[in-house]
């Protein structure tokens, strides 16, 4: 039988970015600007990979989205900024964090999965993901920026994934996969300080 894992596109671009941004929301908001190039980018060959890796997709667009978020969570490991076992140095000499961020590209991620059965990446490598798998199968998906800080500065990110509408109501589900909670699970809005939803990916 062949190997459908050992079949993907050797040829696929498998980069870990690292870029310098802005403090405060303003460099927040370069990463989401990068991210949504990233996602753009992904290699259609690994996309497909992806998708045939993750088995038969329901016709249903709730169980399509829900497939693919549990196959995300089965083949990411959470690990914050620059602790991963890719991750480059993010430390000053002074020991102190740059205003730094890691970005993996999708192509990485599933060459990792491919090769590895696992990558790892911290909430913005999860969205990446997400936004590039749901995106190929034809579900929207749209970034949600969120801040546990007194001062409201952002510090994770995650995505919403619209799985049709009731009436004229489009249905937007919280996918959070960093948490290993499921699909449509929202952290506690109590601990929320300030959020902002952002324009589904292109």
């Amino acid at each position: 039988m062949v190997n459908e894992r050992a079949m993907y596109p050797a040829s696929a671009a498998r980069t870990v970015i690292r870029h310098s941004i802005a403090p405060g929301n303003a460099g927040i908001l370069e990463t989401v600007a990068h991210l949504r190039r990233l996602v753009a980018g992904a290699s259609p060959a690994s996309v497909r990979w992806a998708l045939s890796d993750a088995g038969p997709l329901p016709q249903e667009a709730l169980t399509r989205a829900a497939t693919l978020y549990a196959w995300v969570q089965a083949h990411m490991t959470y690990v914050a900024d620059g602790a991963a076992s890719d991750s480059m140095d993010i430390m000053t000499p002074e020991g102190t964090r740059r205003l730094e961020e890691e970005l993996r590209t999708p192509d990485y991620l599933l060459a990792r999965i491919a090769d590895e059965g696992r990558a790892e990446g911290d909430c913005d490598d999860y969205v990446i993901l997400l936004a590039v798998l749901w995106r190929a199968v034809g579900l929207p998906v749209r970034p949600v920026l969120v801040s546990a800080r007194a001062d409201g500065e952002y510090d994770h990110v995650y995505v919403e994934v619209g799985v049709g509408s009731v009436g004229a109501r489009a249905v937007w589900l919280p996918a959070d996969a960093i948490h290993g909670a499921p699909l449509g699970w929202r952290v506690d809005p109590t601990r929320v300080t300030a959020g902002a939803v952002l324009e589904p990916f292109a």
